[in-house]
């Protein structure tokens, strides 16, 4: 079993899934903002997002988004795997595209 851990267990292959992840989040929005449906995020979230889209305005969603990745990456390593998720889906998924 010790010999199968090469790239699954690798600390490099950590930021390729992220960045995978982030892009696949990303590409959802992209679909949300264009087709209105695909947004990997909550309802409340979305609704920001959406009213972002309606009024021109993404203050409200941009510094939610952006202060929900940032504080993720203060927190470093007391972060779950769980929190990385969540900070991708808010963080990616609405503060950079409302920025």
């Amino acid at each position: 079993m010790e010999e199968n851990k090469g790239f699954w267990y690798a600390d490099w292959s950590f930021p390729i899934f992220v960045g995978l992840l982030s892009s696949g989040v990303f590409a959802g929005t992209h679909m949300y903002y264009l087709y209105g449906i695909g947004a990997f995020n909550e309802v409340a979230f979305v609704a920001m997002l959406k009213a972002g889209m309606d009024t021109g305005v993404y203050g409200a969603v941009a510094a939610f988004g952006a202060s929900f990745l940032f504080a993720r990456i203060i927190e470093g390593s007391l972060v779950g795997i769980l929190d990385i998720g969540g900070a991708i889906q808010t963080g990616v998924g609405l503060g950079v595209p409302a920025l």
